[in-house]
This record gives structure tokens, sequence and C-alpha cells, in this order.
């Protein structure tokens, strides 16, 4: 035996005695300069099978395996089953979204644990007899402590998918097949049986001939064989140290570490205004030009100015714009007419993001208090 793959990509084979093409992969265990291109090639072999085989050779169900096979539902009801649907459509072959995704025998091998759906341990040994199986006067082949689709087994793999908020849908059936080999080699009978009770039926789905799983898979490749990433799935989500803050405005996340002390940040993302939230700032464009930048905000009167006085001046000037720097650098009425926006004389807009627990910032309140005031000098 080596440790390198040997199986790179798949392997067919036609059994005539069952009339069965037996797909081979290395599955999640095999070496690529791609990995993306191969969990993709993996997926689709999974949409074209009848009866998908998932082996895993551990004490315990991790959880691995559950992500990994919601993933594959979620793919094959969003991007597979529409074009496998039109496939059968061309044939003429009626067959519900429900029956039309494959049955996933997992094939749970252990050596010290029990499987699931295993009775109590009272010291004696279960035999799992194939009632189909002739005697013939010949020992009965069974395999200790074997599960072969117990429901209970079934419930359990079950819960455990719903306790992951997930469910893979698009498999017309979930078959749990469980054996305890100890220090044994592994015995296939059980799992043999298995395959050949879901080959034999045609319940949960027909056989299809051999031309139509060919263009089944031509569709597919011919659909999605553009090109993939090579860069892996990161290990540790970035989810995990981020900060959780969304804008309210662009839906972004921050960019900052979690519990950052100081604002949110995006970096070189830009946000989009809504009225709602009126998320338009004013910045001085004398003090961005020498490198500053420095946000100004409309008001009613200069700092320098009593209330008085100002609110008099507001009626008759408008309102102002005062930079810290550079003191008054808009006035709304300057002249008589011909009067420029903030925008056109001073100032640069931009827009800013909004992070839960900000209150939005008004605009133009000078602009507002002013139309108030011709309200009542009308009336």
């Amino acid at each position: 035996a080596v440790v390198s793959t040997q199986s790179t990509g798949m392997w067919v084979a036609y059994d005539a005695k069952t009339r069965t093409l037996v797909i081979d992969t290395e599955g999640l265990l095999g070496v690529s300069s791609n990995l993306n291109r191969r969990t993709r090639l993996l997926l689709k072999i999974l949409a074209l099978s009848d009866v998908a085989i998932y082996r895993t050779r551990a004490e315990r169900l991790h959880n691995d395996m559950f992500v990994f096979l919601s993933d594959a539902s979620k793919v094959y009801c969003d991007h597979f089953s529409t074009e496998l649907q039109g496939v059968l459509e061309k044939h003429s072959i009626d067959i519900p979204f429900t029956k039309l995704g494959p049955r996933v025998l997992i094939f749970h091998e252990t050596q010290y644990t029990e499987i699931l759906g295993a009775p109590e341990d009272d010291g004696t040994e279960i035999i799992a007899v194939d009632p189909d199986r002739p005697n013939n006067g010949e020992e009965d082949i069974g395999v200790s402590l074997s599960s072969l689709g117990d429901e209970v087994a079934d419930r359990e793999i079950l819960q455990r998918f719903l306790a992951l908020g997930e469910y893979p849908k698009a498999f017309s059936k979930i078959r749990y097949i469980g054996i305890k080999s100890g220090s044994g080699p592994t015995d296939f009978t059980v799992l043999t049986r298995g395959i050949r009770e879901e080959l034999s039926g045609n319940s949960t789905r027909s056989r299809k001939p051999l031309t139509l799983i060919m263009e089944s898979l031509r569709v597919l490749n011919s659909k999605f064989s553009n090109g993939i990433s090579q860069k892996p799935l990161s290990t540790f989500s970035d989810d995990f140290f981020r900060c959780p803050q969304i804008c309210s405005s662009c839906r972004q996340q921050c960019s900052l570490s979690v519990s950052h002390t100081g604002s949110h940040l995006l970096t070189e993302k830009y946000c989009r205004y809504q009225h709602a939230f009126k998320n338009r700032i004013f910045i001085c464009t004398k003090c961005y030009n020498d490198g500053c930048r420095r946000e100004v905000r409309p008001k009613s009167f200069e700092d320098s100015e009593t209330p008085l006085s100002g609110y008099m001046k507001l009626a008759w000037s408008g309102y102002v714009i005062e930079c810290d720097e550079c003191g008054v650098i808009y006035r709304s009425r300057q002249y008589w007419f011909g009067n420029k926006t903030p925008e056109q004389e001073s100032v640069r807009t931009e827009i800013v993001h909004v992070w839960p627990g900000e209150e939005a910032k008004p605009e133009n309140t000078a602009r507002f208090l002013l139309d108030q005031l011709y309200v009542i000098s009308e009336t």
C-alpha cells in the first residue's frame, strides 16, 4: 500500500450482472492541485448517482459529514436540479423532484464504540443475519453489532441534521449502515446487502439508461466547467474574529476585529446613500486639498454670534457652513440672486456608513429652520 492517491478524478466500471454503472472517487480525501475543482467534480458525480455511498471510519459521526451532505443538497437544489430536469423532459421521463435526487448510504465503521441503533451491551454477541439469504446447511454470515436500515439509527441521523439547522432535502433517501469491526478487517457483507436492496428496489427512483447518464454528465460539464479559484477554503472562518456589526445602509460588515475600540471601519468599500438614514456629510474642500479631511455641517449662525443676532441674520442671509480651520466657507443667501450650492462652491460630499446605535445626522437643519421661519412670516 502507498500513501499517495492512486485514483485521481473518477474511475468508472460497468457490472453487466447487476446492470450497474459504478463510479469510484477518492472523495474528500483525494489529493489535488485544485481542491475546489475536485469538490465540484464530486458534487457532479453525486448528482448523477442513483445510490451514493458515504464511507467513514471513525468512532463517531463528525459534523463534517452532515455539513458536506447539507451543502451538497443545496448545490443540487440551486444549480443541478434544473439542468437534470431538462434532460429528463427531453427524453419524456417524468420524475418528481422529491425522487430525482440520489439515495445516500452512510457506511459507518467503528473499532471500539457502538454504532447507532445498537442494543445495550449485555455480554452477548448480536448477529445480523440476512433473512433473504438461503442457509443451505452453511453457517449464517453476519456482522457483529451491525445496523442495517435501523429506524432508531435513521432517527438519530435526522436529529443530527436538524441540530445543525440543516436537512438535505435533495436526497430521496438517507440510510444508515453501521458496523463495529473491532480489531479485525472490514466486513462489507452488510453494505453489500444494503446496496443490492437499493438497486433492486425502484420505489424511490427508476433505473436510467446509460445514454441518459452520459447526457446528464455532458450537460453538467458544459454548464459548470468554468475556471475555478485554486484558493482553498479557510480552516478558521473570518466570522470567528471579525466584528459582527453591519452597516444599516449598504449591509456590509465591519472589517475590524471583534471588540475593537473606536469607530467601525470598512476598507475599500463604498456605502450607498439612503434618504431614511441621511448618510451624506460635507467635507471642507480647502482643507481636503491641503491634506486634511475635516467634516463641516450647516448651522443657523456663526459660533461668534449671539442667538438673537444669529437668528435675525439667518432670516436675511440664510444659513452658514463654518469650518474650524477656515471659518465661514459658505452662506446660503450671500447675494440677492445667483447663489451657488455648497457642493459647487466650498464643500465636497461623502456617503458614510450607518452603524447600529448611530443616529441619523440631519443633512441641513438650518435649511429646515429657515423654511419654518418663512412659514411663520407668511402667516
